[in-house]
């Protein structure tokens, strides 16, 4: 910048000429007027101007040089043509003499003449012109390019497809052709699908010279396989006798042929080729899958099923067997039952046994019997249910032959009677051919042989009653023995045979003799009774004086005898100074001081009846003696009784006691009473002191 001004200035001040303003690019419409400025400082030289390198001069009306002031080199350009005066301009100027070398020219500046372009055309790349619509397959890429010629300047050309605008593939190619006119191209890679099938491509041009843009536009044919969806009218399950619509929709270009089929067990039957495939009515026959399929040049629709289901009563297809069967007993047998029903039906195998008992043998189409016994007698049918209904198939009887079989699970094989009773034996069987019956009574009677009754027979007490028909091959036999005795507690044989085999049954009798128990247990019952009574008349009576001479817990659990040496080691009392004096018992009161000690007899203490000074009832008590009377000092609970002299009293032992003129300080020894037949449960004080009175003997007069 500042060599620029530098040299402005250095031109400036050597009288140099030079361009203030040069001509730029302009467009003008055809007939208009635009102006080509061009400004010279210090101009000297003269103004010429150049088109595309031709010298142009100056034609009133057409070519005029505005020249309001000096240096002022612009050129007004009339009547603007494209034939005329499209192109580059350049401004120059002269040198100041032909001394100088400081001519102008100025840098080419375009004139365009504005001229309308030719409408976009579609195309395929190197296709030449489409005339109705671009054509493709699915998953291929079209390249197609939009062109316009003859435009002045060159137009701006811009893609569309489906309303929205998309990038070309590549620049824009603009090529000047002869006469100043442009030819401008556009190119678009566009891959399809076949949802893009019927879509609008859209070139749109842009030019100055129109206020609208010019569009031109081709639709899209793709062509794709066929695809195919299905829907019902009524997608419930249907009854029989109602209507249903199934309906292929099939998407393709070109169009596909549709096929309908009917799916079955490994293999398909064509039941339709139109859009719509319509069952009415609808039968059970009808029912399962059906499938549609389409097809055109460019393959085959993944084809698309749908289940039609009808829903009605069971039947019975097929039966195994049918009437009468017979079968050997161990004998292994299959029943079979094909059944058809919507929804699929539950299956029940039937017996109707004998008694008219029905039995569920089974829940599969296939019942097997692993081993026939004479409960297996009977008719079997095949029972299927569902939501619609139930059906029976018709009865098959089967017809067990062998060896007898006795119900051992019903029968009874051991029966108690008393003496004298009935006995009533009854046994159920089942054989086919029909048995022969007879009763092994064993030694019987007054010749003690064995006796043999079949059927019907009669033996002194014993009856074989008559074969009862249960049903068609199921008896009862039956054992009647009256009044029965000792000597029938035994067993009895029951024998059953037909022209297989015999089965034997044991039947045993228990005869239970009443009497013995009326007289001898009835006895020995009473004799016990009262022994236990008198035993727990001891027990009670040894727990009871136990506990009312027992006034405590013995002092000594280890000693076993105390005797009197050991009543007078004990404890001084601690009321010693208000004890009680032997003669106070008669109103005399010499001592305050006695000493209880037992007769010359030697008797021995109980320890269990001795107390401890702390829990004897007289230790820590003092007494005061008024007339025979002994009064507790300190207790509340009342007097105490006279105290009568014991006659029983050794009376040297009382003469000694009253000849000793003192008499030791009582202490209480802890004694309470010994066992004797005055001893009370519950006793008073009064009564415990009583006593003891009672039972001691004194030194002295007491």
């Amino acid at each position: 910048m500042k060599v620029i001004i530098l040299f402005s200035l250095m031109t400036t001040g050597l009288g140099l000429q030079m361009f203030s303003v040069t001509p730029t690019y302009r467009e003008v419409n055809p007939g208009g007027t635009v102006l080509m400025n061009c400004v010279v400082e210090s101009m000297k030289g003269e103004c010429r101007w150049e088109k595309d390198g031709v010298p142009i001069g100056l034609y009133p009306g057409k070519y005029e040089m505005v020249g309001e002031k000096d240096g002022d080199c612009t050129l007004r350009i009339l009547a603007a043509s494209m034939e005329f005066d499209n192109g580059v301009w350049q401004c120059q100027v002269t040198a100041s003499d032909f001394k100088q070398k400081d001519t102008l020219i100025s840098d080419g500046a375009q004139l365009v003449v504005r001229v309308s372009p030719g409408a976009p055309e579609l195309r395929k790349a190197g296709g030449g012109r489409v005339a109705e619509k671009i054509t493709g397959r699915a998953g291929e890429e079209l390249n197609l390019e939009c062109v316009s010629e003859g435009g002045n300047p060159a137009p701006l050309l811009s893609w569309r497809i489906g309303g929205k605008t998309i990038k070309p593939s590549g620049d824009q190619d603009d090529t000047l052709q002869t006469g100043g006119y442009w030819s401008s191209t556009s190119r678009l890679l566009l891959p399809v699908s076949r949802d893009d099938n019927g879509a609008t491509v859209e070139c749109i041009l842009e030019h100055s010279t129109i206020e609208e843009p010019s569009t031109s536009s081709l639709n899209l044919e793709i062509y794709f396989p066929p695809r195919v969806e299905l829907t019902t009218s009524s997608p419930a399950p249907l009854p029989e006798g109602a209507s249903v619509t199934l309906s292929c929709d099939v998407t393709s270009n070109p169009p596909a042929k549709i096929s309908w089929r009917k799916i079955g067990l490994g293999e398909s039957i064509l039941v339709g080729s139109s859009p719509n495939l319509v069952l009415n009515p609808v039968r059970r026959e009808d029912d399962g899958s059906y499938q549609c399929s389409a097809e055109n040049e460019l393959g085959l629709s993944k084809p698309e099923t749908v289940l039609v289901q009808v829903h009605y009563a069971p039947v019975i297809a097929g039966l195994s067997a049918t009437g009468r069967i017979e079968v050997q007993i161990g004998e292994m047998r299959t029943l079979r039952c094909h059944t058809q029903g919507s929804p699929s039906p539950n299956i029940q195998w039937l017996q109707q046994t004998h008694t008219g008992e029905v039995l569920v043998r089974g829940y599969d189409e296939e019942l097997k019997i692993e081993r026939a016994s004479y409960q297996h007698q009977g008719s079997f049918v095949c029972s299927a249910k569902n939501t619609i209904g139930e059906v029976q198939s018709d009865p098959i009887l089967i017809d067990v032959l062998g060896k007898p079989e006795i119900d051992r699970i019903k029968v009874k094989t051991e029966y108690v009677l008393n003496l004298g009773e009935d006995l009533n034996a009854v046994v159920e069987f089942c054989a086919k051919p029909a048995p022969r019956v007879t009763w092994n009574l064993g030694p019987v009677g007054q010749a003690d042989r064995t006796v043999e009754l079949i059927a019907g027979s009669t033996f002194e007490r014993f009856h074989a009653g008559s074969s009862h028909v249960i049903s068609e091959y199921c008896f009862s036999a039956s054992l009647l023995i009256f009044s029965v005795r000792l000597e029938d507690s035994k067993e009895f044989i029951l024998q059953v045979e037909n022209d297989y085999r015999k089965e034997t049954l044991p039947l045993r009798v228990v005869v239970i003799d009443t009497r013995l128990f009326t007289e001898e247990v009835f006895a020995a019952i009473i004799v016990g009774g009262v022994l236990t009574i008198l035993l727990l008349s001891v027990i009670i009576i040894y727990v009871v004086r136990i506990g009312c001479c027992s006034g405590g817990p013995p002092k000594d659990s280890g000693s076993d005898r105390t005797d009197l040496e050991s009543c007078r080691s004990s404890t001084v009392s601690h009321n010693s100074h208000n004890t009680i004096p032997p003669d106070a018992l008669y109103g005399t009161v010499k001592k305050s001081y006695f000493e209880p000690e037992f007769n010359n007899s030697k008797e021995k203490l109980r320890p269990d009846l001795l107390r401890s000074g702390e829990n004897s009832p007289y230790s820590g008590r003092s007494y005061s003696v008024q007339q025979g009377t002994i009064n507790p000092i300190g207790v509340h609970s009342g007097t105490l009784r006279k105290t009568k002299v014991n006659p029983n009293i050794d009376p040297k032992l009382s003469g000694s006691l009253r000849k000793s003129g003192k008499y030791p300080e009582y202490r209480s020894q802890g004694v309470d009473c010994q066992i004797s037949s005055s001893c009370q449960s519950n006793s008073s004080l009064d009564d415990i002191l009583y006593s003891y009175s009672s039972n001691i003997q004194y030194k002295g007069q007491v």
